[in-house]
């Protein structure tokens, strides 16, 4: 339940997007604004679940239902929690990155348009001791500007 809270929020947060609101729906004409959501992971994993596919799938959406506007960059950014090493961390994130980036480029976002990086533990959404999972932490930002 506290997945679909998190997915429901998320989902409104897309450029003013509401969760109810057709998928059609474009911003205002002239108003380009930046996307963001978070993608989140299970636990020491770096495959995308059903509610992972749901906020790429509404990103691409967003892109597609705003005729006025371009993408200018997508800005893919992952991050883990504090449960493995420092190493680990840093290539979980990475990994969780290139997937997110993956689908993106599946579903026709172009992939010269992307920038990649993971962070590993070192911008905790929620911050916690070390050796803790934290599923807050576990996800991927992506971040699409507009022109």
């Amino acid at each position: 339940m506290r997945h679909l809270r998190i997915l429901a929020s998320v989902l409104a947060g897309l450029s003013g997007t509401a969760v109810a609101q057709a998928p059609s729906t474009a911003p205002a004409s002239g108003a380009c604004t930046t996307a963001q959501a978070s993608v989140y992971f299970d636990n020491e994993r770096s495959n995308l679940n059903q509610m992972a596919l749901n906020v790429i799938d509404a990103l691409v959406t967003r892109t597609r239902n705003s005729p006025n506007c371009t993408v200018a960059g997508v800005q893919v950014t992952g991050h883990a929690d504090t449960y493995a090493s420092v190493d680990d961390s840093l290539l979980r994130s990475q990994m969780r990155a290139s997937v997110v980036r993956d689908a993106l480029v599946a579903r026709g976002i172009q992939p010269g348009s992307i920038s990649m990086e993971g962070r590993g533990e070192s911008e905790l959404a929620v911050a916690t001791r070390d050796g803790m999972h934290e599923p807050q932490n576990n996800r991927v930002i992506v971040t699409i500007t507009f022109r």
